[in-house]
């Protein structure tokens, strides 16, 4: 039977009491019991090697198949801050759209938001390493801003009005936040679009008296179902990819850089060279070097000018350049990094020229998980 929509029913005289919100609140625990083991993990922060294991949003990956990095990321954050303004926000917004919606929207809008973030961000910022529920909370904030317009018979004016200027202060709020550094505006604004159409095209559950349609209840349980099947099967593959690694340690001067490699690779050592070789011929070397922040601006200038591809970058907070040197019969890969004042390393990865782009994949991903200790 459709719905009858005339006939409002959610704000009864009798209905004092706010409604509860398990979904809202079951996503508030599962992101604070997630970022609770990564700051132990950490010891006592969210690292580039934590966040990486967790499975944050690396679009180079992404790109070569890695589509369950597009679910991850959703439930990770990088600092108490960000966990702390997140949790607020999915908690206002959270409680307010299960309220009108259910939980099982609720769960459809904040996956599906949170995805269409992390797109926009594969899309628009290809070198970029991004985690947190932002796009998702900008998602519920895009169907929120959508309910007091296209369900306005269900307010009075008063209302209504009252609940758009909540919503445009939380929305001008997130987005200020946006702008600070080290945000990832392209999610937000991913997500709220992507929660604006959804908030014109889904029907509210609890609004009207006569039941919605078996056919549209059945196709709602259907999505949610496949999204919470979908957002497991991606845990369970990171997990997995976890446990087929392994931390390597080297010692580079007073410093000492760890990454993760595969179980499989083998390691090699020389007098002054340590590395690591993969199954298939894929080589990894790491040589300390006398380098300062000044010697990478340098380097990266000399190699500009000669015309060589170089990228400038940063691995776990030091600065570093991507240099792809001309060698013959091979592919190599180079990436300069200054670890302290005085010392850096260079790690080289190199393999054949048919193996181009698997070496390049394994290499964004080594770089993705290294973290430095200063002795």
């Amino acid at each position: 039977m459709s719905a009858n929509f005339s006939q409002p029913r959610y704000f009864r005289p009798d209905e004092g009491k706010e409604p509860a919100a398990p979904a809202t609140i079951l996503l508030l625990v599962i992101i604070g019991v997630i970022f609770l083991i990564m700051y132990y993990q950490g010891h006592g922060s969210i690292n580039d090697a934590v966040a990486y294991r967790w499975g944050e949003e690396v679009p180079a990956q992404i790109n070569k198949g890695a589509w369950w990095l597009l679910f991850t990321p959703i439930f990770l954050h990088g600092s108490i801050p960000h966990v702390a303004m997140n949790g607020w926000s999915l908690y206002i917004m959270g409680t307010f759209i299960e309220r009108f919606y259910g939980s099982r929207r609720l769960i459809i809008f904040f996956l599906l938001t949170g995805i269409a973030g992390n797109i926009v961000t594969d899309i628009l910022m290809p070198n970029s390493l991004s985690l947190g529920a932002s796009g998702a909370i900008f998602g519920l904030v895009g169907v929120g801003l959508i309910f007091p317009i296209r369900w306005k018979k269900l307010l009075n004016e008063a209302g209504r009005i009252a609940l758009l200027k909540q919503l445009l202060f939380v929305t001008v709020l997130n987005i200020a936040f946006s702008y600070l550094p080290g945000i990832d505006l392209w999610a937000h604004f991913g997500g709220l679009a992507c929660g604006a159409i959804l908030g014109l095209l889904v029907v509210p559950e609890k609004i009207y008296e006569d039941e919605i349609s078996p056919l549209r209840n059945a196709g709602v349980n259907l999505v949610a179902t496949a999204l919470i099947a979908a957002t497991l099967a991606a845990a369970i593959i990171q997990a997995r990819g976890n446990a087929l690694t392994r931390t390597v340690k080297v010692v580079i001067g007073s410093a000492a850089v760890d990454f993760r490699l595969p179980y499989d690779w083998t390691k090699e050592k020389t007098d002054s060279i340590i590395g690591y070789l993969s199954p298939d011929q894929v080589a990894i070397n790491i040589i300390p070097e006398k380098l300062t922040r000044e010697d990478i601006a340098t380097y990266i200038t000399e190699k500009s000018l000669k015309g060589q591809f170089v990228h400038p970058m940063v691995v776990d907070g030091r600065p570093a350049a991507l240099v792809q040197p001309a060698v013959q019969n091979a592919f190599q890969l180079m990436c300069v990094i200054s670890v302290t004042k005085m010392q850096g390393c260079s790690i080289i990865l190199t393999t054949s020229p048919q193996k181009k782009a698997k070496g390049i994949a394994q290499f964004n991903r080594i770089l993705s998980t290294i973290h430095f200790e200063i002795h």
